[in-house]
């Protein structure tokens, strides 16, 4: 649940800022401009979209961890650190695919990808709080 959240949450917000920061930047630098001032407008617009984000999470930390991470508020707390990661990841690969810079845009990505195809060790699975308090209170029930 969590990585689908981070996932659909962190890409619908964030991507879009990287792909014009990348179209902005590239047609910059083909006119001999710099990109800091695109940059800049871009770290605000960025900053604003995660301080609503941010906001609404800690506003909203009780129903949101009950909804979803069965009460846990420090879930609520990982997901907005992980969204402020998003943020700053997408904000740089716009600037390095803008300014061509494919190899250090691309390498985080090799090295996600294959991280995500690594298996666990049988025996080392994560610990999936709603999981084991549903078969906790099944247990106590039946």
């Amino acid at each position: 649940m969590e990585y689908l959240l981070v996932m659909s949450v962190g890409i619908g917000l964030f991507f879009p800022i990287e792909q014009e920061l990348t179209r902005i930047v590239a047609a910059r630098a083909v006119c001999g401009e710099g990109a800091a001032p695109v940059l800049r407008k871009a770290g605000l617009l960025t900053a604003g979209v995660l301080a609503v984000v941010l906001g609404a999470l800690a506003l909203f930390a009780g129903p949101i961890a009950d909804r979803l991470f069965p009460g846990d508020q420090a879930l609520v707390a990982v997901l907005g650190a992980a969204l402020t990661g998003m943020a700053l990841c997408y904000l740089t690969r716009g600037v390095l695919a803008g300014t061509g810079r494919f190899t250090a845009y691309g390498s985080p990505l090799a090295v996600d990808g294959g991280l995500r195809t690594v298996r666990r060790p049988a025996g080392h699975a994560v610990p999936d709080p709603g999981r084991d308090a549903t078969r906790r209170a099944h247990h106590h029930t039946g």
